[in-house]
Order: C-alpha cells, then sequence, then structure tokens
C-alpha cells in the first residue's frame, strides 16, 4: 500500500479526479444503456466483456447519461462503464482559522463581518448595506461620514464646540462671560455679523489706535 503520510483514504496530494463504475448484465439483444451516477462525455470508458472499444467507433457517448453501442451487446455478455470525475471535497460552511479565496468570493446571502478588520468593497459599493455614512446628535446636529462636515440646523444646545475653524451664517450666539477663549477656540470664528459690544472678546485683531472696537462692526 502506498504511503499515506497519516491519511485515511484521499491524501491532500492525490489526484482530484475519482472514478465511477457501473456494470451491466445483459439480458437479451441491449444497445441503450443507462449510467446512474451521470458521466462527462469524452471522460468514459466502455468494455464489453473486459474489452475496451473505441469511442465513437463502437459506443456513442453524449448526453451525460446514457450511451449506445454501435454493435448491440448479447444475452450474457457484460458490460462495464468507467467514467472520470471531478473530486468536489466540501462545500465550506465554517472555518475556524484563517480561510483564503484565490478568486472571487461571491455571496447570495447575508455576510457578517466580526473581530477588527478591514473590509474593502470594490466599485462604488453601493450593494452594501448597513453601513454608516452619516450621524445624528439630537434633532439639529448631523455629521457626513463621507465628507467629514457637521451641520447645525436651528437651535443646537450644546456646551462645547470645538473646532479648527468654525464658519457661521445667520445669528449664532455665544454664551461666554470671559471671551471665546473660554471655549478653547484655537482656530478661527468666522461670522456675517457680529452683534452687542465686544467686550469679552480676546484674540482679535484690532487696528492700532483702537482701545476698544467700534460698535459698527457688531451692527
Amino acid at each position: 500500500m502506498a504511503d499515506r503520510s497519516g491519511y485515511i483514504g484521499r491524501a491532500p496530494g492525490d489526484s482530484s479526479v475519482t472514478i465511477a463504475r457501473q456494470s451491466y448484465n445483459v439480458s437479451g439483444v441491449t444497445t441503450d444503456f443507462t449510467f446512474a451516477s451521470s458521466y462527462t462525455p469524452t471522460l468514459i470508458d466502455v468494455y464489453v466483456n473486459g474489452a475496451k472499444l473505441v469511442n465513437i467507433t463502437d459506443y456513442a457517448a453524449t448526453d451525460g447519461n446514457t450511451f449506445s453501442l454501435i454493435t448491440a451487446a448479447q444475452d450474457g455478455d457484460v458490460v462495464e462503464a468507467v467514467a472520470y470525475k471531478a473530486f468536489n471535497l466540501t462545500t465550506a460552511s465554517n472555518a475556524a482559522g484563517n480561510f483564503s479565496v484565490g478568486g472571487n468570493l461571491t455571496v447570495t446571502g447575508s455576510a457578517t463581518v466580526g473581530g477588527v478588520g478591514v473590509v474593502t468593497a470594490g466599485s462604488d459599493a453601493s450593494g452594501l448595506t448597513g453601513i454608516v455614512t452619516s450621524l445624528t446628535a439630537g434633532s439639529n446636529i448631523s455629521l457626513s461620514g463621507s465628507t467629514g462636515a457637521v451641520t447645525i440646523t436651528g437651535l443646537a444646545n450644546t456646551s462645547h464646540v470645538r473646532a479648527e475653524t468654525l464658519v457661521v451664517t445667520g445669528v449664532s450666539t455665544l454664551g461666554v462671560t470671559t471671551g471665546l477663549t473660554a471655549l478653547g477656540v484655537s482656530g478661527n470664528v468666522h461670522a456675517t455679523n457680529y452683534f452687542g459690544s465686544g467686550s469679552g472678546l480676546t484674540g482679535l485683531n484690532v487696528p492700532a489706535g483702537f482701545n476698544e472696537l467700534d460698535a459698527a462692526l457688531f451692527n
């Protein structure tokens, strides 16, 4: 017996071809036979009483299920058909370790990805579902996952707004007592208009000669 390297039956290094056989004890004159396990055309051999027949010349096997002898078998003859078939190990439904696919992986149902990793989707990923593309805080603050932009509509009541640059259109009320530095703003605050005296604002670029901001700047 050949060395199986610890494997019972087929070893991983074996050929991926298996053989299916079927024998027929002929009763009467018979030409047509049905091969129960089916076959691939050109991958079937036919024998009559141990003598191998020649495909096309001695028999026809084209539909994958039946074959026909050119010269009919006689009563008492033994006909044997041998088909060579591809070997499919199993359908993988679970893998305890890493699982690699050398070609394309097609999923017709749902795919669940657990743990920490990266899922890369080809094309525009329009077929993916369950992906978070935006976040909403309350009813007035939203974050776009694709652009990173924060949008505030209407009145948004929050204790802290921290940003490198804060662009405001319309009217914004900043409830601070010691100036914008109380918010920890280290970048720029842009607004169309300022209302109030501006006495609490710090870090402003005031032209030389001005001790306090002209009220006109805030109206």
